[in-house]
């Protein structure tokens, strides 16, 4: 199994992106779509720390697998890790994978965030963490760098 980690802040595209890469025999790692898989919500819903922290452990053991088996295909993993030291570590633990940074301006994630209606929480409250994200972020020279296309 090879992995590709897609990484940015909300409303980037991360989603779009690899809808638009994903083929037959891949597979894809989202703590969204887990977290939606467990507790029977929306997959972008405002998180209960402690169901979070069992996602990311439902994570780690599905790549942990992965990462074992000769399943012939992609694993796209979509995190945010605005950190460009967090993203080179994660990458290792994936086989090396390459990592794909989507990163268009904060205003543009706001607009799409606003737009996208299966988004359940409060827009003041995601764009605290897009703002978050922004103020953390740091480069990598391992980044492949995913411009934004609008």
């Amino acid at each position: 199994m090879r992995f590709k980690l897609i990484c940015g802040p909300p409303g980037a595209g991360k989603n779009t992106f690899v809808n638009t890469q994903f083929k037959t025999g891949d597979i894809l790692v989202d703590v969204d779509c887990l977290y939606s898989a467990i507790t029977q919500s929306g997959s972008h819903v405002v998180k209960d720390p402690d169901l979070l922290n069992i996602t990311l452990f439902l994570r780690d053991e599905l790549l942990s697998g992965l990462r074992r088996s000769k399943i012939d295909g992609i694993a796209w993993v979509i995190a945010c890790v605005p950190e460009g030291r967090r993203r080179e570590m994660f990458a290792r633990r994936l086989n090396n994978a390459e990592t794909y940074l989507i990163m268009p301006d904060k205003e543009i994630c706001c607009r799409r965030i606003r737009e996208d209606t299966s988004r359940e929480y409060n827009f003041d409250y995601i764009v605290g963490v897009i703002d978050d994200w922004f103020s953390r972020y740091t480069r990598s020279d391992k980044d492949i760098l995913i411009g934004c296309k609008e």
